[in-house]
């Protein structure tokens, strides 16, 4: 995690002393991953399940 915060972080590190926009842009779209992410493997996780003989 702190691999990946030092490699976002050095990617919009340029383009702050314009705006905050990429760093609100950069937060957003993590924050969207995370919760799709989280969404899926719950649901995955708490799916039925299903039996490979017919019985």
């Amino acid at each position: 995690m702190m691999l990946a915060a030092f490699i976002v972080g050095q990617a919009i590190a340029p383009f702050l002393g314009v705006s905050a926009w990429p760093l609100v842009l950069t937060n957003a779209t993590g924050g969207t991953l995370i919760a799709l992410s989280a969404w899926v493997l719950v649901r995955r996780a708490h799916a039925p399940a299903t039996s490979a003989r017919a019985t």
